[in-house]
């Protein structure tokens, strides 16, 4: 419900049609989460998207998945592994 809730604010408006869910728009959404979330908070949210628009995209929503080529990313400001 909380990725849901940031898509709507992104958009600035409470429906889309699947045809408008493009890549772009994928990608405006992930620089919007990473801009407000720090951590992974906007990988979070951005997964939960991103497995929303897949189950979409087998439920024949979308021709082709709009978020394959966009991955979830983290807001981290360093590598927790060095």
């Amino acid at each position: 419900m909380n990725s849901f809730a940031h898509f709507k604010a992104f958009l600035g408006k409470d429906f889309i049609s699947p045809v408008e869910i493009t890549e772009n728009i994928c990608k405006r959404f992930r620089r919007y989460l990473l801009d407000k979330f720090n951590g992974d908070t906007p990988s979070n949210y951005y997964s939960r998207f991103k497995w929303v628009i897949k189950a979409a995209t087998t439920d024949k929503y979308f021709i082709t998945n709009p978020t394959e080529e966009v991955p979830a990313q983290s807001n981290l400001k360093h590598n927790r592994f060095t």
